[in-house]
């Protein structure tokens, strides 16, 4: 049986003329999820309430994470890209690799420039990468 990451009970938010979520009771198991929706279905609402950047409105949102991964278990993919214009393609992924900046990281980091065939690409910003490459 899976562990639960979270468990939202009756979680309600609030928006400006109507609620943006209404009364969500689900859990979220440990493995691989994915929130899919129509455009306004309250993809990114629920995110938001899942990383804590807003507070329901009523509900309770239970969080047990993982005793081995200190790390957040999401991940999100936003429709724009979610580059930042300033930062290089190896300053993206060392941003993203957990421990900050260390040899491990850069080792990290050089494994996936590699994998994914932008090692010459490393000191690129993105509005100079193809829209495959970004």
């Amino acid at each position: 049986m899976s562990e639960n990451i979270w468990v939202l009970e009756n979680v309600k938010l609030d928006g400006m003329s109507l609620p943006r979520l209404n009364h969500l009771s689900f859990e979220i198991k440990k493995g691989v999820s994915a929130i899919l929706g129509q455009s306004g279905a309250g993809k990114s609402s629920l995110i938001n309430l899942l990383t804590r950047f807003e507070t329901p409105t009523t509900g309770i949102i239970k969080f047990t994470p993982s005793a081995t991964d200190k790390r957040l278990p999401l991940f999100w993919v936003p429709q724009d890209d979610g580059l930042w214009p300033q930062l290089s393609v190896q300053e993206h992924l060392e941003a993203v690799v957990p421990d900050g900046k260390t040899i491990e990281t850069n080792k990290v980091v050089q494994e996936y420039l590699k994998k994914f065939d932008l090692d010459e690409l490393y000191d690129r910003k993105p509005e100079n990468l193809s829209q495959g490459e970004r």
